[in-house]
């Protein structure tokens, strides 16, 4: 008995040595301390939006880098910009959190990773796709170092405040100082911006049986996309909602050609599908939206040619172009009427970035303009309501920035170079109705 109790001894001497070795570790949190741990971890992630589920946070007892670890520089950036104390705390012991991130709209996007000492969180960050981002960041790139050059939120331009002397819903194209407007779903209304938004051409499409779904104006030509009206049956059930738009207000049915100041030239040509929901221009190419796919075709003048079908993981519903960052190469922006897609071309599309939105609320056009002449395109989307959100280029993606533009107005906005002086412009649409105003760039 005697020589049992003396191996027992050295059995539990050898097990206390290797604990304070570091080589083995017995890890366990009582059932307050988890319920605690996961009170913080949802008041952080609820104060920024995100979803997850609680029964998916893994616990565990982990070492933090210390300050001369590569690891250590990526996430003490992202701890100081949340207030968090990891400086005092590098190369300790803490309790370690990791949990998949969901967007609001369920969307996975990520784990989270949470170190608490005690009841203080002294480190947190999420990982996407390699890459380290704060808990604050919603919208990082889904394709990293595509877009180099970012918005400089510290530069201003100066504006020259004037009236535009017209009503507009929407410009669906600018360009060479003309724009294109749809005026009461039927009429297609092209005015000289450099002259007092004068009227230079006008087709009314009543009674035609068609209806202007997009527009594109290019230095050459210019296109109108027109649809057939769809009669929309309302469920019976009134009380069943539903947040996807499944059916658009028309069927794509004719594609009429105009000159670069929208008089029309006489050509139409038939859609080969009845599902086209947008176009989009660029030199003779014309970019179209169906379903989940972008049709490219080139016009030779007298008829399409169709070059290349390329299948996105999306609906799109809207597309637009645009050099965001400068670099001579052009970007497509498009939306499902829920998000807002950016995507490179080369021989397919490359997602660069998506809002993950949970609204089904963009319902008007997509502008991009370099407001502040810091070189870099934002965009700004309208929503269901009439306000237009601003979306700025960060290195972690876009985010949507006030600045100086917009605040505290409920005013829907239009961008575009109108006096065609290379620089952009932008216009106020007041709810009530009243008469744009113009701010020109100087």
């Amino acid at each position: 008995m005697k020589k049992y109790f003396i191996i027992l001894a050295l059995l539990l001497s050898v097990t206390a040595c290797a604990q304070s070795d570091g080589q083995v570790s017995a890890f366990s949190l009582t059932q307050d301390q988890e319920d605690n741990y996961k009170a913080l971890i949802a008041a952080t992630l609820n104060s920024n939006n995100w979803s997850f589920n609680p029964d998916t946070v893994v616990f565990a007892s982990d070492k933090l880098p210390d300050k001369d670890d590569d690891l250590y520089d990526r996430i003490e950036s992202i701890s100081s910009s949340a207030a968090l104390e990891l400086p005092s705390h590098a190369g300790l012991e803490a309790v370690k959190a990791s949990v998949p991130l969901q967007h609001i709209n369920g969307d996975n996007l990520g784990t989270a990773y949470f170190f608490f000492d005690k009841d203080t969180t002294v480190c947190e960050y999420y990982i996407y796709k390699d890459n380290y981002y704060n808990i604050k960041s919603k919208t990082p790139f889904e394709l990293n170092d595509v877009l180099k050059k970012f918005e400089d939120t510290e530069k201003y331009a100066d504006f020259e405040k004037t009236s535009a002397k017209a009503k507009f819903d929407n410009v669906y194209a600018a360009n060479n100082g003309i724009a294109a407007s749809i005026k009461d779903n039927d009429t297609v209304i092209y005015y000289d911006t450099t002259d007092n938004f004068k009227a230079v051409s006008k087709v009314d499409y009543t009674g035609k049986g068609f209806v202007p779904m997009d527009i594109t104006l290019g230095d050459e030509f210019g296109t109108v996309l027109l649809g057939k009206k769809v009669d929309v049956t309302q469920n019976e059930d009134e009380n069943e909602v539903s947040d996807t738009v499944t059916e658009p207000p028309a069927r794509s049915a004719v594609l009429a050609l105009t000159d670069s100041r929208g008089k029309l030239t006489g050509v139409e040509i038939p859609t080969t599908v009845s599902s086209f929901t947008s176009v989009a221009q660029y030199g003779s190419k014309l970019f179209f939206a169906r379903d989940k796919s972008i049709d490219e075709f080139t016009f030779d003048g007298t008829s399409l040619v169709k070059a290349k079908t390329y299948v996105l993981d999306n609906y799109v519903s809207r597309i637009r172009l645009a050099d965001i960052d400068g670099d001579g190469t052009t970007e497509f922006i498009v939306s499902d009427g829920t998000n807002i897609y950016v995507y490179e071309k080369t021989s397919t599309f490359n997602m660069i970035w998506r809002s993950n939105s949970y609204l089904s609320s963009i319902t008007g056009c997509i502008y991009t303009g370099d407001l502040n002449g810091d070189g870099v395109k934002e965009l700004y989307i309208k929503d269901s309501i009439g306000v237009t959100a601003r979306y700025v280029l960060t290195p972690q993606g876009f985010r949507i920035h006030s600045g100086s533009l917009m605040t505290g107005s409920d005013d829907n906005y239009i961008i575009a170079d109108f006096n065609a002086d290379g620089k952009d412009d932008y216009m106020t649409m007041p709810p009530d109705g009243q008469v744009c105003t113009l701010f020109t760039a100087k």
